[in-house]
């Protein structure tokens, strides 16, 4: 399995921690319209990535962000050849998270959090 590097930073990993149930696995997901987990149109005139929760592994997103906080976090070869090194989640104002890569902010909007039930 492949891997990269994710920072996040404490106040973050406080929060996922409290969204993530045990054997739970999150995605860090391009919402663009062109995968089931997004929930956006591919005509959207910036980048726009959101954080899934899902209930079991999906082979289509085998890339596994490596963090200090031992969050299972994972992101598909699409998402990859986007996001390069210093790659970084933050809190702010209190329960927003956001995207940042060498201190440059990714995603102009805050991440959303959603939770999927079940996807066959």
């Amino acid at each position: 399995m492949k891997t990269k590097n994710l920072i996040i930073e404490e106040d973050a990993a406080k929060l996922l921690e409290k969204k993530i149930k045990k054997d739970q696995l999150l995605l860090l997901n391009l919402n663009d319209g062109a995968n089931i987990y997004s929930d956006m149109g591919s005509c959207g005139g910036e980048i726009a990535y959101q954080l899934v929760i899902i209930d079991h592994f999906d082979p289509n997103y085998d890339i596994k962000l490596e963090n200090d906080y031992h969050i299972p976090v994972y992101i598909s070869e699409r998402e990859s050849g986007m996001l390069g090194a210093g790659l970084k989640l933050k809190e702010k104002m209190v329960f927003y998270l956001w995207l940042v890569m060498k201190a440059w902010l990714i995603v102009h909007s805050p991440l959303t959090i959603k939770q999927i039930k079940a996807i066959k």
